[in-house]
């Protein structure tokens, strides 16, 4: 277990960027992974993409939250000493605006409900075979070396 300890405005930065490393390698390991496909393929039929949402969309967020949010904080204490998600999320809100990829569209997707939207409708389109295929007008070319 790593002690980070830390107290400054510069120290805040190099923690919250611990805590960035950390969930990154929380989510690339394949428990995470396990978790969020089971979760997704459990509930992405109950969800359209209609403008209105059902009151079981807020129950399967709710349970999504407990899940999956409660799993990384229990990995991140576990790593960081007296580490609160409370905290981290309200800096995380603090920074919104300059923070982008996929770390932060999963962490978005606790506190709105939109992106999990998304992200479990996306998760449907791709177990059916609907989700758009970038790889389509892409050309590999083999380069070889004429010397």
């Amino acid at each position: 277990m790593s002690n980070i300890i830390f107290s400054s405005s510069n120290e805040r930065d190099t923690r919250f960027d611990s805590i960035i490393g950390y969930i990154e390698d929380i989510i690339m390991d394949g428990t995470f992974s396990t978790m969020i496909d089971e979760f997704m393929d459990k509930y992405c039929n109950e969800f359209d993409d209609d403008e209105e949402n059902r009151l079981v969309y807020t129950q399967i967020h709710n349970e999504y939250i407990d899940i999956i949010e409660k799993y990384i904080e229990r990995m991140l204490r576990s790593r960081i000493e007296n580490f609160e998600i409370k905290d981290f999320f309200e800096e995380l809100s603090q920074r919104s605006e300059s923070l982008e990829g996929e770390i932060f569209e999963i962490l978005s997707t606790f506190s709105d409900f939109m992106a999990f939207k998304d992200m479990i409708l996306d998760y449907k389109a791709s177990q059916k075979g609907d989700a758009i295929d970038l790889s389509i007008g892409i050309q590999i070319n083999h380069l070889q070396d004429n010397i």
